[in-house]
């Protein structure tokens, strides 16, 4: 039955463990370099990233999503040349920036980038395309990012 004690109770349980996690929502434009996603974590804190939508490294290319593309030709100009090119990109203040496609849901234009990780360091949470050339792209992605202590 709705609103029994058991029920209030769950609900209880659940505020507690929520009032430990920050969440925020950002819009990646894929034409701009770093950009804050509004989350500030210390060193070792847990962070889980989900990212979905479209957007292109090109006029003439096919939108793309956060997994971007593996070609020899275009890894010159990848940011981080050891990670695909026009993926979606992340990091914590001045650290190494990682990979949010660590695995996959859905497929096709609905499906959804999952990761996640231990803050490397204390600082902002920002992402971006791994892009050189920012000036033909064109689309966003949508980026929530939740962290816990």
């Amino acid at each position: 039955m709705p609103g029994t004690e058991n029920e209030r109770a769950v609900a209880l349980d659940l505020s507690k463990y929520f009032s430990h996690t920050k969440v925020s929502n950002a819009n990646i434009d894929a034409s701009r370099g770093w950009q804050p996603v509004g989350i500030w974590v210390e060193k070792g804190t847990r962070v889980s990233l989900l990212a979905e939508g479209e957007w292109s490294y090109a006029p003439w290319r096919k939108n793309a999503q956060s997994r971007g593309v593996h070609h020899p030709d275009l890894t010159r100009l990848a940011v981080i040349p050891e990670l695909p090119y026009a993926s979606l990109i992340c990091k914590v203040g001045d650290s190494t920036p990682i990979s949010v496609n660590k695995r996959w849901a859905g497929s096709g234009s609905g499906s959804t980038a999952v990761s996640d990780f231990a803050a490397p360091t204390t600082g902002e949470l920002m992402c971006r395309m791994n892009d050189s050339e920012l000036e033909d792209n064109h689309g966003s992605l949508t980026v929530l990012a939740l962290s816990r202590n």
